[in-house]
């Protein structure tokens, strides 16, 4: 493996400050990640402050670990055919803190994280030999292969006496959200109230065009989980 980051960072004695890092990882056999993240730091009065953490990551790899099929005619690879298939994905994710005081006993704290992330794989392949780096791609280098729905109809031996499997196709799509929100009250000296908002969503349906504009304009697509809670804390002066 080798990588490489390089980041900058604004003035920190500004009102407000930013930051970018971009990175990239290669592997050993031709995969790779790329990614850019920045910081948005707003402190531009007493009463709020804001955090904004963006983050974009590509990953390529050539061989992605999908499925092993035992098979005793598989006798290179021990009794066990190795799936394996090239991956594309896509991640993205946004943090953000809010923080506001309507006084100095009434404060605001919110925090929100969105993400959202594709993989697309690409056609099966099985690994041919220990100790190496070798595959064959179905259909092409061996055997058969036939798509239907969601999976791979894989004969290995194109009709010989191999048995015949299925392969899924593992592409994904995710999109999540995830919200709390915490009002304080100290409505008396030691003595604090606290309302609490916690939302989560998340949104699995596969995307056949993945991009990160359209997947994170769906995220509301899915159904919200909430939770309210409510705690109080008394000081007793004894």
């Amino acid at each position: 493996h080798r990588s490489l980051e390089a980041s900058w960072s604004s003035d920190a004695r500004k009102q407000i400050i930013g930051g970018l890092t971009l990175s990239t990882l290669e592997e050993d056999f031709g995969g790779h990640t790329r990614g850019v993240a920045a910081t948005f730091d707003f402190q531009v009065s007493r009463r709020w402050s804001l955090f904004l953490s963006p983050r974009v990551d590509w990953t390529r790899r050539d061989a992605q670990y999908v499925d092993t099929i035992s098979d005793p005619l598989a006798t290179g690879t021990f009794g066990r055919r190795h799936i394996f298939a090239p991956l594309e994905q896509t991640e993205a994710s946004l943090e953000a803190r809010l923080n506001y005081g309507f006084s100095a006993n009434l404060t605001l704290e919110l925090y929100t994280q969105g993400l959202v992330a594709g993989g697309d794989y690409g056609a099966p392949k099985e690994f041919l030999q220990p100790r190496g780096y070798r595959f064959a791609t179905y259909g092409s280098d061996l055997g058969t292969i036939s798509r239907s729905g969601a999976s791979y109809a894989v004969d290995p031996d194109g009709g010989g006496p191999a048995q015949a499997f299925d392969v899924e196709d593992l592409s994904f799509t995710s999109r999540s959200l995830r919200v709390n929100a915490v009002l304080r009250w100290e409505f008396r000296p030691g003595s604090t109230l606290y309302a609490v908002w916690q939302q989560e969503r998340l949104n699995p349906l596969l995307m056949e065009n993945f991009s990160v504009s359209n997947a994170t304009s769906s995220i509301f697509d899915a159904k919200s989980r909430n939770v309210f809670a409510v705690k109080m804390s008394y000081w007793f002066n004894l």
